[in-house]
């Protein structure tokens, strides 16, 4: 939507991208499976369930996803070193490194609409999400001479874990007054729940050597809760009156 009407956040400039989702209204039972698997070094998998139950003034639907996946980097470096004059060499390095991650993410999404008339609907959603990351590194550099005799050798070890918990609650309502003129109200809560824990070794192998840790947690807490109201009246084929309004509260703890 290049020029959004007043029912949108006074935000940004590059207009408003508009989603319009489609909810089936076919009467009975409905359901969808999808599900992939792929097989590598490691297996990554993919699976959704749908279903959408509607039967007179009740529509219900539900989706629920899992995602899997593993992945690595397996890299090989060697460098040579030269003197100023470009033609003799007087260093080496090896750099072998190795990075392992693991996804694990799952989603859900159910809600309820109930028609109370032809022209009036009220409706609930809930949706969750929990998403973990767990990722490690090994990167070991071997500093060599030019006879390839070793100098010193730098171990560095890291292990990374990511979590993050989201929830939310939204209940609406829409009522058409008139083929020309509609009402609808928005009430939002959401929460998110973020975790990162970090750690990292260095090891050094040599006649100074030395060992340290670096160890870092990271938490996060967001809340949001918002309300909305709009009113919209088409007045002519190209004329529409529209006016809304919105409040929200947002808080954050990063203790």
């Amino acid at each position: 939507i290049d020029n959004p009407s007043s029912k949108y956040d006074a935000a940004g400039s590059a207009g408003v991208i508009n989603i319009k989702t489609k909810k089936n209204r076919a009467g009975g039972l409905n359901g969808r499976v999808n599900s992939s698997i792929s097989q590598g070094r490691y297996n990554r998998q993919s699976h959704t369930v749908s279903l959408n139950p509607y039967s007179g003034k009740v529509n219900l639907f539900a989706t629920a996803s899992m995602n899997v996946n593993k992945n690595f980097s397996d890299l090989y470096a060697f460098r040579n070193y030269f003197d100023a004059t470009e033609t003799t060499i007087i260093s080496k390095l090896e750099q072998p490194s190795l990075f392992v991650g693991k996804l694990f993410s799952q989603n859900i999404k159910a809600g309820l609409d109930y028609f109370i008339s032809p022209r009036t609907t009220l409706g609930i959603v809930l949706a969750g999400t929990h998403y973990s990351r767990k990722s490690s590194g090994n990167n070991t550099a071997v500093w060599m001479d030019a006879a390839e005799q070793i100098d010193s050798t730098i171990v560095t070890v890291t292990r990374n874990r990511e979590e993050l918990r989201s929830g939310a609650a939204n209940f609406n309502a829409q009522h058409r007054i008139s083929d020309s003129q509609e009402f609808t109200a928005d009430l939002d809560f959401l929460g998110y729940r973020i975790g990162n824990d970090q750690q990292f070794s260095n090891t050094l192998t040599s006649p100074v050597g030395y060992t340290e840790n670096i160890r870092g947690h990271i938490p996060s807490a967001i809340n949001i809760v918002t309300a909305k109201a709009d009113y919209s009246q088409k007045l002519s084929n190209s004329l529409r009156f529209e006016s809304g309004w919105k409040s929200s509260y947002v808080a954050t703890n990063n203790k």
